[in-house]
């Protein structure tokens, strides 16, 4: 599993996908995802929390994340 380390003191970044193989990854910080569009089931910790857009989520440091895309 990959671990994700934040080098500036705010990093922003915007996905636009069609294709996404999803890598199950931890952060040494906290992640705020805001999901624009796009339906699919997101799993932090092992839980299964769907997700659609206008939906925000804040993932908190050392917490396991995957994101399998099921439909854009």
């Amino acid at each position: 599993m990959e671990t994700r380390n934040l080098y500036q003191h705010v990093e922003f970044e915007v996905l636009d996908v069609k294709e996404y193989i999803a890598q199950p990854y931890r952060n040494t910080f906290f992640e705020m995802v805001f999901i624009l569009s796009g339906e699919g089931i997101q799993y932090i910790n092992d839980h299964r929390l769907p997700y659609s857009p206008d939906k925000l989520f804040l993932i908190f440091p050392g917490a396991s994340v995957v994101y399998p895309l099921l439909s854009k």
